[in-house]
């Protein structure tokens, strides 16, 4: 994962704030205050200003962890600038309160994507994603080949010595001790019985030796 500068973390942490101190100024006080007669929707947009607020507040100690506000700021403002406020003003119907919100938007539209480090963003929603994707594909590849016939038979064989193998090490140690000498018969032992295979065997070459 890429390294944020020290720079882009106080600026991250300044946008925070200059959105929890806007926020607690303009809509907060409509929160705790309010006449029960407020439409539907001035609430829930209210409610939902109010939540972001309170996630601002925790990005100023965890600005990296918050990031995905700062995405969110910039995904809805652009998207209410180009589907609502662009066609307003094409058609010469904006008011002063539409005005309001347009020059707000336009602010952060400038200051998220300075303030947001893309690197960081690219990095771990975008090239994590597909490393992830990469090695959950290949874990589901090894388990199939696991569960398949030939993959269950190769495991088995790798796991536990078989029969032959055991009659193999000792006809292999039997016959170093009869007088054939060939070290590397001896030592010949099949892999899969591992170390303690080649302890037991360790008498008898010594035995062979002695003889």
């Amino acid at each position: 994962m890429n390294e944020v500068s020290k720079f882009r973390l106080y600026l991250m942490r300044a946008t925070y704030l200059l959105m929890l101190a806007g926020l607690a100024i303009t809509v907060w006080p409509g929160v705790v205050r309010h006449a029960l007669s407020v439409p539907l929707a001035e609430g829930v947009v209210s409610s939902l200003l109010a939540a972001v607020a309170v996630l601002a507040a925790v990005g100023l100690r965890y600005p990296l962890r918050m990031l995905p506000l700062l995405l969110f700021e910039l995904l809805w403002k652009s998207i209410w600038l180009l589907a609502f406020a662009l066609p307003l003003w094409r058609a010469g119907q904006m008011d002063a309160g539409t005005r309001e919100s347009v020059f707000a938007c336009l602010m952060g539209i400038v200051i998220l994507p300075i303030a947001i480090p893309w690197r960081h963003v690219f990095a771990s929603y975008f090239a994590g994603a597909a490393v992830l994707s990469r090695r959950s594909q290949t874990s589901m590849l090894k388990a199939r080949t696991c569960d398949s016939p030939e993959g269950k038979k190769k495991r088995t064989a790798a796991e536990s010595p078989g029969t032959a193998r055991l009659l193999h090490s000792y006809q292999t140690l039997s016959g170093a001790k009869l007088g054939r000498r060939d070290p590397s018969a001896a030592l010949s032992v099949p892999r899969a019985g591992g170390v303690t295979m080649w302890i037991r065997g360790l008498p008898w070459l010594v035995q062979s030796g002695s003889t």
